[in-house]
């Protein structure tokens, strides 16, 4: 009896441990995926990045997120140095697609 409690104690803790962790996976969104959909919403929406270039794409947890959830922010900035200016575009793993900007 004791042997099938432990069995099952076991076999419960092995099921809710993940065996990876978030931030050594591999993204459900590529990075060349995340920066089309970004390129795609800045078309759709018609933000003027004329006077601006793709500064970075980093991959980041996302914020007071319990699950540890994961986004791309593709960075516009500046071509002419000032302060603000830049465009961030976020591409969560579920494809969704938002914008905010810099101040």
């Amino acid at each position: 009896m004791l042997s099938a409690l432990v069995a099952g104690a076991f076999f419960v803790l092995a099921e809710s441990t993940p065996t990876k962790s978030i931030l050594t996976t591999e993204p459900a969104v590529t990075l060349k995926e995340a920066l089309s959909l970004a390129e795609r919403y800045v078309a759709e929406k018609t933000i003027n990045v004329s006077g601006h270039f793709v500064e970075s794409v980093r991959l980041v947890c996302i914020p007071d997120n319990p699950k540890g959830e994961r986004q791309w922010i593709i960075t516009w900035a500046l071509k002419t140095p000032s302060d603000g200016g830049q465009v961030f575009i976020h591409v969560k793993m579920d494809k969704s697609v938002s914008m905010t900007r810099g101040l």
